[in-house]
């Protein structure tokens, strides 16, 4: 086995609707039946109905550009002792929103020890914050103090409790 292959890891989960992704979601929703109305009102009372029947079209067109904003997926890799964060609308566009170097955390531990400190800018990369895999990772970057939530399997807890001494497991 390459030494490569030994130090990479990767782990998606899909973004549950919940806090402020299910208010954006319902917001949407009120959005799109909005926009119908709208449209199917203004075009009934200028006398020209037959265009409503665009509407469809128009409609998905919207949701195809909108709904991806709520509607991702949130995936980690660790790679060359890297940990690259990032969302991912479709399997084509990935957007990394946060790399870090394990060796430089502070801290990773699990999200149930963690107490929330003010300060601290915080990431979620969990699926749902009721995950009971979930870890933290607490580190400083440029004086700004930042804990990332993600969530852990096992093989990459014992990769990063190889590539830095301050992991703490629940075992």
């Amino acid at each position: 086995m390459s030494e490569d292959f030994i130090n990479y890891a990767e782990y998606g989960v899909e973004k549950k609707a919940e806090g402020k992704n299910r208010i954006a979601r319902i917001l949407l929703v009120f959005l799109y039946i909005l926009f119908s109305s709208l449209y199917a009102g203004f075009f009934i009372s200028v006398r020209i109905p037959h265009l409503i029947a665009i509407l469809p079209i128009l409609l998905w067109i919207l949701v195809f550009f909108t709904w991806r904003l709520v509607k991702y997926d949130c995936e980690y890799r660790i790679e060359k002792g890297e940990m690259i964060f990032s969302h991912s609308q479709s399997a084509k566009r990935k957007t990394e929103k946060l790399r870090l170097r394990i060796k430089e955390a502070e801290e990773i531990i699990p999200a149930e020890q963690y107490a929330r400190e003010n300060d601290r800018l915080i990431y979620d990369f969990r699926g749902s914050k009721n995950c009971s895999c979930g870890y933290v990772i607490l580190y400083s970057e440029k004086g700004r103090k930042i804990a990332v939530f993600f969530e852990a399997i096992p093989k990459v807890l014992k990769l990063l409790k190889r590539l830095n001494e301050n992991t703490v497991t629940e075992e």
